[in-house]
């Protein structure tokens, strides 16, 4: 059975198509990957030389920014629409910026110089300073 050239040509275009889709996946939704040493800083270039700092965030079209210091992602931040993570102090494990403790002093030394730590718990918060949440920090650098 003889197929018409048109039907051909649709049939490889659609099956064209659907590979093309089935290769895209889902957008990513998590934090971006950090190699140490290796990812810059979104805002001063600086390589992320300690896992215990660096931060990011993903926008609502998901592109992703990876900072060194809790301070360069602030100066960055999106007004709105972000999802934000940090490290957390401690275990340099990622946590939901929303869900998480922080602590601003002077007398903690980071990448940038901002001074600035987060943490899973208030707890451990407490411990090395007065604690933050994450829309107070937002809104000393808006």
């Amino acid at each position: 059975m003889e197929q018409k050239p048109m039907l051909v040509g649709l049939r490889t275009l659609l099956a064209v198509a659907l590979l093309s889709l089935s290769a895209c996946g889902p957008a990513a939704s998590g934090p971006p990957p950090v190699t140490l040493d290796e990812t810059a800083c979104a805002h001063c270039g600086m390589l992320v030389s300690d896992l215990a700092f660096a931060a990011a965030y993903r926008s609502e079209a998901g592109d992703a920014r990876v900072f060194d210091d809790l301070r360069c992602l602030l100066r960055e931040l999106p007004a709105e629409g972000a999802r934000v993570w940090v490290k957390d102090y401690e275990t340099s494990e990622w946590l939901d910026a929303e869900a998480a403790f922080f602590v601003r002093s002077e007398s903690i030394e980071t990448p940038m110089g901002g001074g600035i730590v987060a943490f899973s718990t208030r707890e451990a918060a407490e411990i090395r300073g007065d604690v933050l949440l994450f829309p107070e920090l937002k809104g000393d650098f808006e």
